[in-house]
């Protein structure tokens, strides 16, 4: 989680692929989840903000977006894949 998301993901020497064992994939993708969800998008000059505006990372069968809720609402990414799976995520108790 530290190598992906530092520089909000934007450097070289941070992981593109991870390779999930079949057998732990929902555990692993419940846990990802929640690590991102429990993650704050702000700005960075604030106290306790972990993440930019928008963070990108791409798992090949998966596309994670972390959006500012101002961000989310002006680029509207959903309209473009509105025949792909939703995959709802509960954010931990006591996140904003």
């Amino acid at each position: 989680m530290a190598s992906k998301f530092r520089n909000t993901g934007q450097t070289c020497v941070c992981a593109n692929r991870l390779y999930v064992q079949e057998g732990v994939y929902d555990k692993f993708a419940k846990k990802l989840g929640e690590k991102v969800a429990a993650m704050k998008v702000g700005n960075g000059l604030e106290e306790g903000v972990t993440q930019g505006r928008w963070a990108l990372l791409d798992y090949v069968d998966f596309v994670v977006h972390v959006f500012h809720p101002t961000l989310r609402s002006f680029y509207q990414l959903e309209r473009l894949w509105s025949d792909a799976k939703v995959i709802p995520i509960e954010q931990p108790q006591g996140a904003a």
